[in-house]
């Protein structure tokens, strides 16, 4: 089992590297949810998705189950940051 879930998260880990090659469009759903997803290949990609009412953004590999990553980082994507409106820049952002 750890052996999958080390699998699961070095494969995210690169999708996460790879999702700064391709862009995608962010999609506006339902009660202030928003959603990307960047494909990568035919059948891979990451997908974000953001809850702009409770503050918490996720990361999944290929529309699977997702984990929660940081605001944050999140808003560094191209488009993310007019939208996750209540995170400051880091101090390397703001060079």
């Amino acid at each position: 089992m750890k052996k999958l879930s080390k699998l699961g998260v070095v494969t995210l880990y690169a999708l996460l590297v790879l999702s700064g090659v391709a862009q995608a469009d962010i999609k506006e759903g339902k009660n202030g949810i928003y959603r990307e997803f960047v494909k990568i290949s035919s059948f891979e990609g990451i997908g974000y998705s953001m809850d702009s009412v409770t503050h918490l953004c996720f990361a999944s590999a290929s529309k699977l189950i997702g984990m929660l990553i940081p605001c944050e980082n999140l808003s560094r994507r191209p488009g993310w940051g007019s939208i996750i409106t209540w995170v400051k820049p880091s101090s390397e952002d703001a060079s």
